[in-house]
């Protein structure tokens, strides 16, 4: 097997055929490489140059000699400094360009094994461009690996961002290599053999470049050391704020405890109520002054938060808890058999004070769903503790293009998403659409789009279902319970505008 080492300079490669213009003394072959290479064709079986090839004078002709001497299928391994570094630009002694293009100028083959992005060029979309002089390149020497080394500022990017500075700035990386096969069969259409030579190609590469790979690794390693080490030390400063806040904290948990007390004695008295209709206006009036006071209570907590500059996660997931908690609890409430035999008996109150910002979805609503004496305005479950809340349709829909929904987060939130899922009467799922929670409003109507075009032909039995991904603050939608007295059964209804 005839290994060569081309322009090795004093050290040659051990196993390697060392060729060089200069006599040094481990040179085995003196030649010129501007020149024809002193091998006879169809010899060699793993050409190999490294910082070389930039100083020749014709690297279209030296590449013609390289794809001569190469036997069909010998592997040739390229590396040379990149061109786009401001010293290479500099230097007198570089007659050639290389870069991630320079390898599409030695082969006709279209199709490359590396990614389109390492290589996208509007004016060249297809990968080879021997052609592109317009005559016979008289060579084929085919990419199959190509590597970039950067310089130590750029090694911990991730592969998109080192591609995204690579293409637009310079300094960035300092060398690069190829790994090629010298292609002679003319006659392969379908590159069948081609392909059956890549999928068991092992890419060549030189013991100073595996050492230097090393070298990189272990500076990520000890880059994300220093990152560990970092980060300890925000936890240990953040494990002191938290501390320090004890003392708050605990002050304003007993404050919601005495909420949670308030709302238990309630419950009871529901039990004393429930034959004692008379007696609705004094529990709505308890209730009342119990949602104000929990509202004064987080209205206060905030201002003590802001007041006091504190920006704690841990700390904001025990407040979020608490009022989760509580919420849940007035939740709980709207949903025991006093209360909704009481919101059979009474006016639903709410649908007369919606803001003019839902008409739109008041209207929509009041024509397809709103019972005149059996119909309440009010929240649903919280949709964290559920996977989804489903509504059925009863109607068609001959085309939709867009859901408006009236959701409501119990306070502001700055993570996670609402979604709405579109199922066929059939359950096969038709859209799925999301906003984030941080872009919604409580004071205006939500729009879900269809982003792929409007759904057509819904038929009768299509269901809607509403759901939250990644939230830490408890979230509602509005909607209408519709109560069957005889049944003693609760149907729920969207509150919604659906574009047609």
């Amino acid at each position: 097997m005839l290994k060569v080492d081309l322009g090795c300079g004093p050290n040659p490669l051990n196993g390697f055929v060392g060729v060089d213009r200069f006599p040094f003394e481990n040179v085995d072959v003196v030649a010129d490489i501007n020149c024809a290479l002193p091998f006879d064709d169809d010899t060699v079986d793993l050409l190999y140059a490294s910082h070389s090839l930039e100083h020749v004078e014709d690297i279209m002709a030296t590449m013609r000699e390289v794809y001569r001497v190469c036997k069909h299928g010998a592997q040739v391994c390229i590396i040379a400094p990149y061109n786009e570094q401001k010293l290479n630009v500099a230097n007198p002694y570089h007659l050639n360009v290389f870069n991630e293009h320079t390898p599409r100028f030695w082969t006709h083959h279209n199709i490359s094994s590396i990614k389109v992005d390492e290589y996208k060029h509007p004016h060249a979309k297809n990968w080879g461009l021997s052609y592109s002089d317009h005559s016979e390149p008289g060579l084929d020497i085919r990419l199959v690996n190509m590597e970039f080394f950067y310089f130590p500022e750029y090694i911990n990017l991730s592969a998109n961002e080192q591609r995204r500075a690579r293409h637009g700035l310079f300094d960035v990386c300092d060398q690069i290599m190829y790994n090629l096969v010298v292609w002679k069969k003319q006659t392969d259409p379908d590159d069948i053999d081609f392909n059956s030579m890549v999928s068991k190609f092992i890419p060549f590469e030189p013991e100073y470049i595996t050492k230097r790979k090393l070298e990189e690794r272990m500076h990520l390693i000890r880059m994300k050391d220093e990152e560990l080490a970092d980060i300890k030390q925000e936890k240990s400063e953040l494990e002191r704020k938290i501390k320090s806040m004890d003392v708050l904290l605990c002050h304003y948990q007993a404050k919601f405890i005495s909420v949670s007390d308030s709302l238990s004695e309630m419950e009871k008295d529901n039990e004393s109520l429930r034959n004692k209709l008379s007696s609705i206006d004094v529990v709505r009036s308890k209730l009342l002054n119990l949602e104000s006071e929990l509202s004064r209570e987080l209205s206060c907590y905030d201002q003590v938060v802001v007041h006091d500059g504190v920006n704690n996660v841990n700390y904001k997931d025990s407040y979020n808890k608490i009022v989760s908690d509580i919420y849940n609890q007035l939740i709980c409430y709207h949903s025991t058999r006093y209360f909704s035999l009481k919101s059979m008996l009474s006016r639903d109150i709410l649908w007369d004070l919606i803001d003019p910002e839902f008409n739109e979805l008041k209207k929509y609503t009041e024509k397809h769903f709103k019972r005149k004496f059996s119909s309440h305005f009010t929240l649903s479950k919280i949709l964290n503790d559920i996977p989804y809340h489903e509504y059925e349709i009863s109607y068609r829909v001959a085309s939709l293009k867009g859901i408006c929904l009236a959701i409501r987060p119990f306070i502001n939130a700055d993570r996670g998403v609402v979604g709405v899922e579109l199922v066929s009467a059939s359950n096969d799922v038709l859209a799925h659409e999301t906003v984030y929670l941080k872009d919604i409003s409580s004071h205006v109507a939500t729009k879900f789009t269809m982003t792929n075009g409007p759904l057509l032909n819904l038929e009768s039995g299509w269901k809607l279902r509403v759901f939250v991904r990644d939230v830490d603050v408890p979230v509602s939608i509005f909607e209408l319970k519709n109560y069957n007295i005889f049944r003693s059964r609760i149907n729920h209804s969207p509150f919604t505008f659906i574009e047609e």
